[in-house]
């Protein structure tokens, strides 16, 4: 259970520091397409989402 709330934890984080710090310009084109993406991979890998 804690690493699935690690895991889950960890990827929000990341993606919104990279976000709110501009490192994602000029190289995801379609970030709400991506972050969507990301959340789905990673609420299955902890077991969320089938």
């Amino acid at each position: 259970m804690i690493w699935r709330a690690l895991t889950a934890w960890t990827t929000l984080y990341g993606w919104v520091n990279f976000e709110v710090f501009g490192q994602f310009n000029n190289t995801i084109e379609d970030r709400r397409g991506a972050f969507g993406h990301s959340m789905r991979v990673t609420a299955g890998t902890i077991g969320l989402a089938q």
